[in-house]
């Protein structure tokens, strides 16, 4: 008897402890604007990374994440560019990256036809109007700036896709726990993700 109360004890002060490190580990780093490459920007703020791509007519962005976040980004953008942002895209229908497309008033919203299904069901949480849905793969045009946006296998969602930007070979994804099983097969042999 005694022994079991002194085992479940040591694995509370474990559990406690551990949680108290895990939780430690999980500070927010600031909010950083990175330029990846010509027209091309990442933004990293509480635990979310947002691709930027500049074309000569417009912008795109993904994964606002939430209100608060797309308004800081929206501040960010306008440092780099006075361009509008024409896009918004998603790279999977989670509420935690899907959040705050509204604050981009005039951009179309971009995101696998899967995200429809998802975004029917939910009575929790407020959900984008997607104005683009695609199946398997859609370029964007910027204006001077293609991106092109592929669906691949389940990852964190049944909607997520990777944003790649051809002429700097910069590529974008998130929540990708499938090792080794993201790339599309017919582009395996001649992209580099």
């Amino acid at each position: 008897m005694m022994r079991d109360i002194f085992a479940r004890l040591v694995l509370m002060i474990i559990f406690i402890n551990g949680g108290t490190l895990h939780a430690q580990e999980f500070k927010p780093l600031p909010p950083q604007m990175t330029k990846v490459a010509d027209g091309v920007y990442q933004y990293f703020a509480g635990f979310y990374s947002s691709l930027i791509v500049i074309g000569n007519e417009g912008v795109l962005v993904t994964d606002t994440a939430s209100k608060e976040r797309a308004q800081e980004l929206k501040k960010e953008i306008a440092k780099i560019t006075n361009l509008p942002v024409t896009y918004v895209g998603l790279s999977h229908e989670h509420f935690d990256h899907v959040g705050g497309t509204g604050v981009f008033k005039n951009a179309r919203v971009v995101c696998h036809v899967n995200c429809k299904d998802i975004f029917a069901t939910t009575m929790v949480m407020p959900v984008p109007e997607v104005d683009v849905e695609f199946s398997d793969t859609i370029s964007l045009d910027l204006g001077g700036k293609i991106v092109e946006v592929f669906h691949t296998v389940p990852g964190d969602g049944v909607a997520t896709s990777i944003y790649w930007v051809p002429d700097v070979k910069v590529a974008f994804s998130a929540d990708m726990y499938n090792d080794r099983e993201f790339f599309l097969l017919t582009h395996a042999k001649t992209q580099i993700f």
